[in-house]
């Protein structure tokens, strides 16, 4: 029963913050470059019929990327 509204009460935190990402993300997409680089590569892939994930980056770009989405967070 407590894991259930720890689950409840992560989710809405995590859906929250992902809202917050996106609209900055959209909204400000100049200031993240690298997680701008990666969308752009994904988005281009994927017009082309390429399915690629996210975590087949580069850890060096995956680190910056996370950076650049604390940073939103931070603020």
């Amino acid at each position: 029963m407590k894991k259930e509204l720890i689950r409840t009460i992560i989710d809405t935190i995590v859906n929250d913050f992902g809202n917050i990402l996106v609209e900055e993300l959209s909204d400000n997409s100049e200031n993240y470059p690298y997680t701008n680089a990666c969308i752009d590569f994904i988005a281009d892939l994927q017009t082309k019929g390429i399915t690629i994930n996210f975590d087949a980056f580069d850890q060096e770009i995956l680190d910056q990327v996370y950076r650049e989405l604390v940073s939103i967070l931070m603020h």
